[in-house]
C-alpha cells in the first residue's frame, strides 16, 4: 500500500515539475505569415514599403497585445493547476506521513518480536504493548476521513453531504 502512495506521490511530483519547466518556456514568437503584404495593387515601391510597415506595426502591435492576453491567461491557468497539484502532493504527503507512523511499528514489532525472542534470548513484548501498536494502525484509518477533510475542500463538501450537515 506504502509504495502506491508513494508512487503516486513521485508521480506527481514530476508532472508539476514537467509544468512547471513548460510554463518557463512557453514563450509564444510571431510568425512570419502576418508580415506579408497582400495589398496587391500595383503602386510604386515606395509606397508598398509605406504600407508594408504600417501593416507590420499594426500586426505586430496587435499581435502584441493579443499575445500579452493569451500568455497571461495561460499563466493564470498553469498557476491554478500547478497550486492544486501541489496541495494535492502536499495532502498525499501527510496520508503517506501518517500511515508510516501508524504501521510501521506493528509491522516492525510483529516482525521482530518473533525473530529477537528466539534467536537473542529477548523477553517477548507485553501484550499490552502489541494491543496499543495494533489499535495505532487502527488509528490511521480513523485519520484518514480527518486529513482529507482538512486538507481536500471537495472531500469536505462531500463529508457534509454524506452527513447531511448541509
Amino acid at each position: 500500500m506504502i509504495l502506491l502512495y508513494v508512487k503516486i506521490y513521485y508521480a506527481i511530483r514530476d508532472r508539476i515539475r514537467a509544468k512547471a519547466k513548460v510554463a518557463v518556456m512557453s514563450e509564444p514568437e510571431p510568425s512570419g505569415d502576418e508580415l506579408t503584404d497582400t495589398s496587391g495593387n500595383g503602386n510604386s515601391e515606395a509606397s508598398s514599403a509605406a504600407l508594408k510597415v504600417r501593416t507590420v506595426s499594426a500586426v505586430s502591435r496587435n499581435n502584441s497585445i493579443l499575445g500579452r492576453h493569451i500568455k497571461d491567461f495561460l499563466a493564470k491557468k498553469q498557476k491554478f493547476s500547478l497550486t492544486k497539484e501541489r496541495k494535492a502532493a502536499k495532502t498525499l504527503g501527510i496520508i503517506i506521513g501518517a500511515f508510516v507512523v501508524c504501521w510501521l511499528p506493528f509491522c516492525l514489532m510483529y516482525v521482530m518480536a518473533p525473530i529477537l525472542t528466539e534467536y537473542c534470548g529477548v523477553a517477548p513484548p507485553d501484550p499490552e504493548v502489541f494491543e496499543f501498536l495494533t489499535w495505532m494502525g487502527y488509528l490511521n484509518s480513523g485519520l484518514n476521513p480527518i486529513i482529507y477533510t482538512v486538507y481536500n475542500q471537495e472531500f469536505r463538501k462531500a463529508f457534509k453531504r454524506v452527513l447531511h450537515l448541509t
